[in-house]
């Protein structure tokens, strides 16, 4: 099997596929219970009695 030689511009089609899968394709694989937690960065969380 011959090595085919991309050039940059047909390796950066390949990276922006709109069908290249992402991380939420894998995680389901990986993790059985993922929760993705979102928060704002100035957000402040007590949880202090």
């Amino acid at each position: 099997m011959a090595e085919e030689i991309l050039t940059p511009f047909d390796r950066l089609k390949i990276i922006r596929h709109r069908d290249r899968p992402t991380i939420k394709d894998y995680l389901p694989l990986i993790f059985t219970d993922f929760f993705e937690m979102r928060c704002h960065k100035r957000a402040v969380i007590d949880v202090r009695p």
